[in-house]
């Protein structure tokens, strides 16, 4: 059954903003200080000091993130480290994303093996001029050879197009979700992914291209609640999460999704990345 149930919200004005670089390094600058953070303190505090007070976290559907951290124990007997490999930001400047590796340790001594996986970040501008948390999402997967204190951030290029509305973005992603359901999640991509787009397989690390994701893409039917819409000032890059889920095999699963748009004048809305986490319930 597909079922949407729309919170649209869009950041104030509707210009581009020349800042774009200048904001792409604050957010990553402000990433950065989140990891370090939750090595220094532990997770609850890192989380509380940027999470926006209607930021979500997916566990692994998506909830309010800021009631959950504050029932959360304090203290730092675990360790959970990640770096951003990759951020993107809007041509206004006011709303963006970070993506990269992440270790869990049950210990800070690190005496056992770690949990591996990526995250992905959506950052956004207050009116206060601070970078916020408006949702955050993780999968798990094999670790990857590389360490976490030797990767780069990759920024993205600045892009050359805006112009894009909220009601469209909602249309387009209702209509990826119906051919979700009715062709499958392939199908899905091939018709909607940006040559740029970022996919996050189950228990895999992400792969980069529309070629790839599409080879990579599996599933069909799922039934989606879509739980919220943003769109930059600009028009030019937009967001939306949900809850998801799916049988297989007569087991139910259970989670929530994260899709990252960009628009291009031609096109229309194309997806940069796609990521989605879930359980067997």
């Amino acid at each position: 059954m597909f079922a949407v149930m729309l919170i649209l919200s869009m950041l104030a004005g509707t210009e581009s903003d020349p800042t774009r670089a200048t904001a792409l390094e604050a957010m990553v600058h402000a990433e950065e200080n989140f990891a370090r953070t939750a090595r220094e303190f532990g997770t609850r505090t890192a989380f509380l000091s940027v999470l926006d007070s209607e930021g979500v976290i997916f566990r692994p559907g998506p909830v309010p993130g800021r009631p959950v951290f504050l029932q959360a124990p304090e203290g730092t007997a675990s360790l959970l480290a990640w770096y951003p490999s990759f951020a993107d930001m809007s041509l206004s400047g006011d709303l963006g994303f970070t993506t990269g590796p992440s270790e869990y340790h049950a210990d800070r001594q690190q005496t056992q093996a770690p949990t591996c996986g990526h995250f992905v970040t959506v950052w956004k501008l207050t009116d206060g001029g601070a970078w916020k948390v408006q949702a955050d999402i993780g999968t798990s997967h094999a670790c990857p050879g590389l360490p976490l204190d030797q990767v780069k951030t990759e920024k993205a290029p600045e892009p050359s197009d805006s112009g894009g509305d909220i009601d469209s973005l909602a249309a387009a992603e209702t209509r990826f979700w119906e051919i979700q359901v009715e062709k499958g999640l392939k199908a899905a991509l091939r018709e909607y992914a940006a040559d740029s787009l970022r996919y996050y397989p189950p228990d895999a690390p992400p792969v980069v291209g529309a070629a790839a994701a599409v080879k990579a893409a599996a599933g069909k039917g799922w039934d989606i609640q879509t739980l919220g819409t943003s769109m930059s000032r600009a028009g030019d890059l937009g967001c939306t999460f949900g809850a998801s889920g799916f049988e297989e095999k007569k087991t139910s699963h259970k989670g929530g999704f994260l899709t990252i748009w960009r628009f291009h004048p031609s096109q229309g809305w194309r997806l940069v990345l796609f990521i989605a986490d879930h359980k067997p319930v």
